[in-house]
């Protein structure tokens, strides 16, 4: 029982450090301008990092979240529009 608990956690934090580690640097790659009305980037952050020490199988919960959720999408779309305004005016 102990050691399939410590397969479970090894395996987890293993398989999950690469999409945990994607998601955190994708949530910092908005500047904290662009998040004024959709929320909070350090929770945002905060969360993947404690569901990956949390035997990181959570953490594939908190990146689907992020990756399919309309909070992402919503800045893409900002961003994008900001950048072709930007682009714009040069």
């Amino acid at each position: 029982m102990v050691i399939g608990f410590a397969v479970f956690a090894f395996l987890g934090y293993v398989v999950c450090l690469v999409p945990a580690r994607r998601c955190h640097r994708d949530i910092g790659g908005f500047r904290r301008s662009l998040w004024v009305g959709y929320g909070n980037r350090d929770h945002w952050r905060t969360s993947i990092v404690l569901a990956y020490m949390a035997f990181g199988w959570p953490s594939l919960v908190v990146m689907l979240q992020w990756r399919t959720g309309t909070t992402r999408a919503a800045l893409v779309e900002l961003r994008t529009d900001m950048r072709a305004e930007a682009n714009a005016h040069r």
